[in-house]
Order: C-alpha cells, then sequence, then structure tokens
C-alpha cells in the first residue's frame, strides 16, 4: 500500500512490525509522543494493540513507582533491571501482559540461538519458544534468558519509535539509545544546558530569543559562533569545543549532526547502513538530501579521527598522519624521522598507535568542509541546514531506492524466520545470509569468552567487528571511556 509520510514525500509501505509491541495511550506503559507524527504514524499505531488487564497495568505501575523511589537504581546511569528485584518483577508484569512482546523476545532468543556453533538443540521454530513459562519457572538462567532478550528488543524499539519511560527506567542502554536516536533539536538542547550553566557561572542568562549560526572548521575540527556578542559567542565556543575525559561535548555535537531522526521520526540516509533495526524505515520515510551532502557525512568521523590521530602523533613524535604511509600490509615512514621512530621500536610503536592508524586509513576518504553554518538557533530551535528535497532529482540521494531495499531485507530476515531450523542446517536459506550481513551486532545471550576462547577463527572475527562496530556507536551517542577510546583511535 501507498501511505504519506507527509506533504512532501511518498513511500512505500509493507505490513511490517516494530520491534515490540507498540502501546496504545491506554496502557500505563504507553509510547510517550516522540514524534511530531504524521498521518501514516499515526495510521501505523492504530493497527498495534496493547494487551493486558487493568489490573495488570496497575501492577506495573506500582512497580514502577517504587522502582523509581530507589533513587540509587532510578538515576544510576548504567541501571539494569536484572540487577534489581523489584526491576525484576516489574520487567516480569510488563512483559506478561504483552503477548506481542512475549513473541519478539522468542524471535531474539532463537535468533540467538541460530549463531551457534553448536545448533542441535535450535527449536525448529521461534514458536516453540514458551517465554511465559520460563518466565514464570524458578530457574533463574531460563529468566535470564528471557530478560536478556526484552533488553535487546526494548534497545530496538527505543531506536525505532521510542522507549516509553517505563522501559527507559528499566534500562539504562534502552534510555542512552533512546536519546541517541532523538531528533537534533532535542540532541542540542542536552548539550546546550551545559552552554546555560556555563553563562550562569558567569554572571549571565543565556538569551533563547537571539539567532545563531554555528559554523565548523575541520581542518581543526573546531565550531565557531556567530549571532551574539562578543562575550556570549566565545562562552559558547568554549563550551562546544570542550574535548577531554570527564566531557567530551565536540564530539556529542559531531554525533547529533552525523545521528539524528527528523520531526516527524523519518531518518536520514547516510546512517541507513549501520542501524540494527530496520522495521520502521518503510512507515516513517527516508529523507532525501544532496549526495554530497551525504558524502560529507560518511566523511565526517574518519576525518575527526585522523584530527585528533593528527594531533596525538605530533606531541608524541614531531610528525604528523600525511609522515605514514599504509603500503604492503605494513606502515611506512615517508620522512626520515617516521621511519626512525617505526624502526627503532615497530612492536611499541603499532600497539601505541599504528593499528589504530591501519584502521583509519581504510576508512577516510577525504576531510569534508563546511564554508556555511552546518546548524542554527533559530525561534528557539536547534536546526540543521542541509536541504530536504520534496521530489527525486538529479544529485539527491533516492529515498524510494534505499526504502525498497530495506523492504527486500526484511522480506528475507520474514523468510529467515518462517524457515526456521530446517533453513538454517541446510545453510543455503537467504535468509540466513541476508541476517548475518545485516545484523551489526551479535544478538546478545551466548557466551561470548567461549567464542573468543575457542578456535573457530570466523566466529573470533565476528566478535572483534562487532566490538568494533560496537565502540563506533557508542562513541557516537555517549562516548567512549578512556580505555576504549584508546582500542578504538589509539589514543586517550
Amino acid at each position: 500500500m501507498i501511505v504519506e509520510i507527509n506533504s512532501a514525500r511518498t513511500v512505500s509501505a509493507p505490513n511490517v512490525t516494530a520491534t515490540g509491541t507498540q502501546e496504545t495511550p491506554s496502557t500505563v506503559f504507553a509510547q510517550e509522543d516522540k514524534w511530531t507524527v504524521s498521518s501514516a504514524y499515526q495510521q501505523y499505531l492504530s493497527t498495534q494493540s496493547g494487551t493486558g488487564s487493568s489490573r495488570s497495568q496497575a501492577r506495573i505501575e506500582a512497580l514502577a513507582e517504587q522502582l523509581r523511589q530507589d533513587t540509587s537504581f532510578s538515576q544510576y546511569k548504567r541501571r539494569n533491571f536484572m540487577n534489581h528485584p523489584i526491576g525484576r518483577k516489574l520487567a516480569t508484569e510488563v512483559i506478561l501482559a504483552d503477548e506481542g512482546l512475549q513473541e519478539k523476545i522468542a524471535e531474539n532468543m532463537w535468533e540467538t540461538q541460530t549463531w551457534l556453533v553448536d545448533k542441535t538443540d535450535l527449536p525448529p521454530s521461534w514458536r516453540d519458544i514458551n517465554v511465559k513459562a520460563m518466565l514464570l519457572s524458578t530457574d533463574e538462567m531460563l529468566q535470564n534468558s528471557v530478560f536478556v532478550g526484552f533488553e535487546t528488543v526494548l534497545r530496538d524499539k527505543a531506536a525505532t519509535v521510542g522507549a516509553s519511560s517505563i522501559e527507559k527506567l528499566l534500562s539504562g542502554r534502552v534510555e542512552d539509545v533512546d536519546e541517541a536516536n532523538d531528533t537534533f533539536d532535542h540532541k542540542m538542547n542536552r548539550i546546550f544546558d551545559k552552554v546555560r550553566l556555563e553563562f550562569e557561572a558567569n554572571g549571565m542568562t543565556f538569551d533563547e530569543n537571539k539567532s545563531y549560526s554555528f559554523y565548523l572548521d575541520t581542518s581543526e575540527f573546531r565550531f565557531a559562533v556567530s549571532g551574539g556578542t562578543d562575550r556570549e559567542n566565545t562562552l559558547i565556543e568554549k563550551v562546544l569545543n570542550t574535548s577531554d575525559y570527564s566531557s567530551d561535548n565536540l564530539f556529542a555535537t559531531l554525533g547529533a549532526i552525523r545521528q539524528h531522526r527528523q520531526e516527524d521520526g523519518g531518518y536520514v540516509p547516510w546512517a541507513i547502513d549501520n542501524l540494527r533495526c530496520k522495521d520502521m524505515i518503510p512507515v516513517l520515510g527516508v529523507v532525501s538530501v544532496s549526495t554530497s551532502y551525504a558524502e560529507k557525512m560518511d566523511q565526517l568521523f574518519p576525518a575527526y579521527d585522523r584530527s585528533q590521530m593528527d594531533k596525538k602523533l605530533k606531541a608524541q613524535y614531531g610528525f604528523g598522519v600525511d609522515a605514514l604511509e599504509y603500503r604492503g600490509g605494513k606502515i611506512i615512514g615517508k620522512t626520515p624521522e617516521a621511519q626512525a621512530v617505526i624502526d627503532s621500536d615497530e612492536g611499541q610503536f603499532m600497539k601505541m598507535s599504528g593499528y589504530a592508524f591501519i584502521n583509519l586509513s581504510k576508512k577516510y576518504t577525504g576531510t569534508p568542509e563546511f564554508p556555511d553554518p552546518v546548524f542554527v538557533y533559530e525561534n528557539g530551535k536547534f536546526q540543521t541546514t542541509y536541504q530536504i528535497f520534496d521530489e527525486p532529482c538529479e544529485g539527491a540521494t533516492n529515498s524510494a531506492d534505499i526504502i525498497a531495499n530495506v523492504q527486500r531485507q526484511l522480506a528475507e530476515r520474514e523468510k529467515f524466520f518462517e524457515n526456521g531450523r530446517e533453513g538454517v542446517l541446510k545453510g543455503h536459506s537467504s535468509g540466513t545470509r541476508v541476517a548475518k550481513k545485516n545484523s551489526l551486532f551479535l544478538p546478545c545471550g551466548f557466551d561470548i569468552r567461549a567464542i573468543l576462547n575457542g578456535s573457530d577463527v570466523e566466529a573470533i572475527d565476528q566478535v572483534f567487528k562487532s566490538y568494533d562496530v560496537l565502540l563506533s556507536q557508542k562513541a557516537r551517542t555517549v562516548g567512549l571511556a578512556r580505555i576504549e577510546r584508546y582500542l578504538k583511535t589509539g589514543q586517550y
């Protein structure tokens, strides 16, 4: 069928189901209004129905309030309901109240098992996994298996249609994913809360009625601001360009520019390939932008990583990335000074910078330039400045082709589940291949340590690839810990 996303664009939408059952406003754990939703999304919501009696909903709300009162949990950034007795009870009630959610969890648990080397215990179908029975058993390991699948489903839901307040209460990771997939205005407002505090600390008030323009100099990766007084602009620049272990506002602002959703929930084209869950793309649509801008967004973070590495190398060795070259499977110094450093202690150099340089060499394709403002603040709102095209045209990304490709992937994924164990064991199911090809993360619920300690080179490589993608997405959303930053970029 054809559904109208907004007055500017139409997309073809198959019968897709969002990850997890979308609750109706009548349920106490209902979805908040995350988007200024279009008629297409309203139509989609009308086809989704929550389950559960008013009695179960009352229990859910009572348990949620009890959990909120425990601020050592509810205010803890890395909270996980599995580690709290009330959290476990609340999660159990939420799952038992929603049969559609139980089905999504069963699918996730079954798919997890298909990744195991030994598939002898793989159920014939995801429908053979009784989530309710496992949850009501006295076996804590069975319960935990359900809970792991539940959190994965919640993260997918947060990344597509947004998580409810109770779902975010249950897991800090779910809240992080929800915020990472927010609109540009919402993401920048969270960053600008620090700007407002900086103004207050200097005896000033940030004027919400002013207009500001924000420029990005990618030769140094620094923001410049115009629109306010010199003092106001300087304070804003100070906060936005802060990049240290405790607060990386620069990285967060770059992340908001590259990864955000439209006001109606629509997706940006350059982010599609990196999405784990694509169920809602045909429903909410993909905006069409100039191909040159989309290319700049692909270049943005590799260029930033290169800039950071350049500064580190110059500070440590006296030469930058331009003095190095990756050729013939090894790093070669393009200057005598650089080669001397490599020759003197190649093992130490490789550990500190070399491997990160090789990884960067495979991703870096150039440094984008932005002569015009990359975003503005007008009428009390942060807005990006890239142009969105209402109709397909030359020099613009093709939203229809992107959505058609996603639809094919979703259809193949549906076949993967329909084929069940027989299709997995045959190893010739196209659904199996597509599921593996397009899953950026190894599903949760199996023993990563056993894989890393094993001899299956392909499986070990997949773990490392998944970990690399996980670090990339974490870097673009909530930031990396010091050791994670070192693993990813070779620098603290």
